[in-house]
């Protein structure tokens, strides 16, 4: 029994989708878990496929760096709800503060947030 390639091709862009998400989730800096998810899902899939088949797949070579581009770009867009989620909390989502023992933050002042004057909170 043949599987035609479509759905070979949804299953794998629906498992992307999943991977993004959960690495979105766990992960609140937004490039990182982009990367992770468009690394982790072509690995994976070689893995697998290379436990299958017994051997590598000849053109894995090739398929490997053009399922992480497709798998980084399709990672970006399901992490904009992440984003946009995070932004409204007021979290960074590119660059993480961290923090020295003393409470400093290792950012330089230019890169921090400015706090809102109003008594309000808002801006």
């Amino acid at each position: 029994m043949e599987i035609s390639e479509e759905i070979i091709f949804a299953l794998l862009m629906s498992y992307a989708v999943v991977i993004a998400v959960v690495c979105h989730f766990l992960t609140k800096n937004y490039l990182f878990a982009s990367t992770a998810a468009s690394v982790f899902v072509p690995l994976s899939v070689q893995i697998g496929d290379y436990v299958i088949r017994g051997y590598m797949d000849p053109f894995a070579i090739f398929a490997f760096p053009a399922a992480v581009l497709y798998c980084f770009f399709l990672a970006l867009v399901v992490g904009i709800p992440f984003a946009i989620i995070r932004k409204w909390r007021g979290e960074r989502i590119l660059f993480p503060i961290y923090r020295t023992k003393q409470g400093e933050d290792l950012l330089p002042k230019t890169a921090r947030r400015k706090k809102s004057k109003r008594k309000d909170g808002k801006r």
